[in-house]
């Protein structure tokens, strides 16, 4: 059954100042999505906001807006308790992150660009407002390096979202 959904994801680093985690960005997604029986298939346009570099010299400076592509596989459970599902996702993220870089000595700035490929899984509840309408909260974790799940980067993970079926 075909549908769309809205999804809003801050991503977490792993880093920590004085035992604060801090929020590196935000994305939001919206999705058209189709779903077979327990199986669901997403893809659609993404809108991420850089709060803090994500990768690479800290004194690099990063383009804060940037747009990318979101699609992924989401799998439904039996339900658990009446209109609420668990469900197990996996969800890719690639956009283009622009920065200007400085070298060592040298006061010139130049432009620079990196492909990021994101990938993360996670588990989440799915429940059913309404006949066609839900609303859906997960966490994981992933990493920005372009093969699925290599860590060289944990990144933890927690979204919130919409979905509307038709």
């Amino acid at each position: 059954m075909p549908g769309f959904n809205y999804i809003s994801k801050p991503t977490l680093s792993i880093r920590a100042i004085h035992s604060i985690l801090i929020i590196n960005f935000v994305q939001y997604s919206i999705a058209l999505n189709i779903g077979l029986g327990k199986h669901n298939i997403y893809l659609g346009p993404e809108y991420n906001i850089i709060l803090d570099p994500i990768k690479g010299d800290p004194v690099d400076v990063y383009e804060k807006y940037n747009w990318g592509l979101n699609f992924g596989y989401r799998y439904y459970s039996n339900e658990l308790f009446k209109k609420m599902k668990l469900f197990g996702q996996f969800n890719f993220s690639i956009y283009q992150l622009k920065y200007k870089s400085h070298s060592l000595g040298n006061p010139i700035a130049e432009n620079q660009k990196d492909a990021i490929v994101e990938n993360t899984a996670s588990i989440g509840l799915n429940y059913n407002m309404y006949k066609s309408f839900n609303i859906f909260l997960g966490a994981g974790f992933g990493s920005y390096d372009g093969f699925f799940l290599i860590l060289e980067s944990f990144t933890p993970s927690i979204y919130v979202g919409v979905d509307y079926r038709f």
